[in-house]
């Protein structure tokens, strides 16, 4: 049996990304509450997420 590709395996839907519901969720008047630090770690840790989610889009799509 031959081996897979990485981009095979990345496809496949068990190693896709998940807990999108919960890492997009942005409830605008919670994370004002928080302090300004937290904020920041929370905002910079969406934007991650979303650079991640779009790599992770690509690949399913058979792009990377």
């Amino acid at each position: 049996m031959p081996a897979r590709s990485p981009s095979h395996e990345a496809r496949h839907e068990a190693r896709r990304l998940g807990g999108r519901e919960v890492c997009l969720d942005n409830d605008i008047e919670v994370i004002e509450s928080l302090p300004p630090r937290f904020r920041s770690l929370m905002e910079r840790s969406l934007k991650l997420y979303q650079r991640i989610a779009r790599l992770d889009d690509m690949v399913a799509q058979g792009g990377g």
